[in-house]
């Protein structure tokens, strides 16, 4: 990271930033931040001062003037200038969810494969999450955090159930949570919570 790069831009370094607004207008992609510090504001293509601006544009996505913090900046300076955006999915009220807790053993026990059997009555949106649980600066020392995975398996019969094919799966890595989310047609799953590096 150019730090005198994103200053001269007035952007901060390895700082997030909400996104309130994406726009696409004839070809011309926006998108509008917010910088949660309230000052600071993007000076490239596009800012509060750009020359780039129509008065029917400035109009249409600044009403009521600039606002301190807050800019517009192209979809093509995102990716120049961001290297990663995290997604908080609002959910309806028909949303349900359920939380279940457990262990992974170490794959030399006898008994190293816990997973969950998952019956899917008519076509749902899923999202699976694995976390494990936070550590404290005292517990790093005495362990550190697992390489987590979680897939998604068909299975034929709750009664004796077998993995089938592949359905979904997270990416294995080693932080917090892990997740994936997949629509799931009318069948049974097998929900498997994996991690290598703790044996």
């Amino acid at each position: 990271v150019d730090e005198e790069e994103y200053q001269r831009r007035g952007l901060r370094p390895r700082h997030a930033y909400s996104v309130l607004d994406v726009r696409d207008l004839n070809g011309i992609r926006l998108v509008r931040l917010r910088n949660p510090w309230g000052h600071y504001s993007w000076r490239g293509d596009w800012s509060d001062d750009s020359n780039i601006w129509t008065p029917q544009l400035r109009e249409l996505l600044m009403p009521h003037g600039a606002s301190d913090g807050v800019f517009w900046i192209s979809f093509e300076d995102v990716l120049k200038y961001f290297d990663c955006i995290d997604i908080c999915k609002v959910r309806w009220s028909g949303w349900n969810e359920v939380r279940l807790r457990g262990t992974l053993p170490p794959l030399s026990s006898l008994n190293h494969l816990s997973c969950v059997l998952l019956t899917v009555l008519e076509p749902t949106e899923a999202e699976f999450t694995l976390f494990q649980e936070g550590q404290r600066n005292s517990e790093k020392s005495q362990r550190s955090q697992l390489d987590l995975c979680v897939v998604v398996f068909r299975t034929r019969s709750p009664a004796s159930p077998e993995v089938g094919r592949l359905v979904e799966h997270s990416k294995r890595q080693v932080r917090g949570f892990v997740g994936c989310h997949k629509m799931l047609e009318r069948d049974l799953y097998i929900l498997v919570c994996l991690a290598f590096n703790h044996w």
